[in-house]
């Protein structure tokens, strides 16, 4: 049994508008990745069979095994 928890982690915004973040965990977790993409500061004119703007956002997600990092047994 899971309880969910609203919980932000981190904010853009907050981050000078960073490209990029990076982050560990110490064991498995379940996010819910949120993207709030804006639409330009002075979106074009629209023609009236138009619903939306349209643009490009992409966004990768990846997993990999954290290098050990500490002190060597020789």
């Amino acid at each position: 049994m899971y309880e969910d928890v609203e919980k932000v982690l981190w904010k853009n915004e907050e981050h000078e508008m960073a490209d990029a973040v990076e982050f560990t965990a110490t064991a498995t977790k379940r996010l819910i990745v949120e993207v709030t993409a804006p639409g330009a500061a002075n979106p074009k004119p629209k023609r009236s069979d138009e619903k939306f703007d349209i643009g490009c956002v992409g966004i990768l997600i990846e997993h990999m095994a954290t290098p050990a990092v500490g002190f060597d047994d020789k």
